[in-house]
């Protein structure tokens, strides 16, 4: 750093580019020996990108000496990011000390992260307030108590985006609330993603309470995704019953449970695609080829990589 600071013409002309770097990078990582170091030695500027980037990181030391030391300033982007990762002594201090404020992210992300303090600091001090996004986000990663204050105390709502959420990530805790407390709902690919991760607790809960209606899809998804115990119950409850796809994701997808489930107990006579290339184990191979010769005679079997490595050492 110490040559590119006495470094002259086209030299230094890149090296003000990298010490301006250099600058940032210091700044988002927190290292303020490096900023002091630079500020004696390097008159440059570096835009509003220094405090933004330190209040991402929520390096209360490295921006308080920025704003007592440095004439950059910020921007919005400096609250809004201490806000979304959870910094409260950024935020606050921000706010007392700089005047560009932040933008409804702030509270939206603050509510993704679970920062339930500051969403609630931001609602009493500021005034941008937030957006449906807010409960949208709370809901998808599951913090319930942010929800529901956030029902309580602010009138923007959600979307059915939360009850999707809360669906795909599990969060049935979320999903009950959602649909005692809320009118949104869900949307129709809700069960295709419940089955998807495997949560066989929503699966249930979703037909039980939302009437969902569950098209074959969610059991393909389900078996393409090795989730036995959500085609099982699928396989009992639903009036789709299998498919074509199930089996072919089933072995495409190498869930030799699931196949076995499938040609045991499915009363559907599997018509499976022609001209199909796989990679499978050989046991998956040699039991698909021993039931289902006349269906996969234009198959092109490959063997798994796994296995070529077993056969291999």
């Amino acid at each position: 750093m110490q040559w590119l600071c006495n470094a002259k013409d086209d030299v230094f002309t890149s090296g003000e580019t990298l010490l301006a770097a250099v600058f940032l990078r210091a700044a988002e990582y927190g290292h303020l020996n490096v900023l002091q170091w630079l500020h004696t030695h390097w008159r440059g500027n570096c835009g509003v990108r220094l405090i933004d980037f330190a209040a991402s990181g929520g390096h209360f030391d490295v921006i308080k000496w920025l704003h007592e030391n440095r004439t950059e300033g910020c921007s919005e982007r400096a609250m809004d990011r201490a806000a979304a990762n959870g910094h409260f002594d950024v935020v606050k201090y921000l706010h007392e000390h700089r005047s560009e404020g932040c933008t409804v992210d702030a509270m939206d992300n603050a509510a993704r992260g679970g920062s339930l303090e500051i969403v609630k600091w931001l609602n009493d001090h500021r005034s941008e307030g937030c957006s449906m996004v807010a409960m949208d986000f709370a809901a998808q990663n599951g913090h319930l108590n942010v929800v529901q204050w956030l029902h309580t105390n602010r009138k923007e709502g959600c979307t059915s985006l939360a009850m999707d959420g809360a669906i795909e990530n599990g969060h049935l805790d979320i999903v009950k609330w959602l649909h005692e407390n809320r009118s949104e709902g869900c949307t129709s690919s809700a069960v295709t993603e419940a089955a998807k991760h495997g949560h066989l607790d929503i699966v249930k809960w979703l037909y039980d309470n939302r009437r969902a209606r569950f098209a074959s899809s969610a059991m393909t998804i389900a078996a393409a995704y090795g989730h036995l115990d959500v085609v099982k119950w699928l396989h009992r409850k639903c009036s789709e019953g299998s498919s074509n796809n199930a089996m072919e994701s089933a072995i495409t997808f190498r869930h030799f449970d699931v196949v076995l489930f499938l040609h045991l107990h499915s009363n559907v006579k599997f018509d499976l695609p022609t001209g199909r290339t796989v990679k499978l184990p050989i046991e998956l191979q040699q039991w698909v080829l021993t039931n289902y010769a006349d269906k996969v005679s234009s198959w092109q079997f490959e063997v798994h990589k796994i296995e070529l490595e077993i056969l291999w050492h």
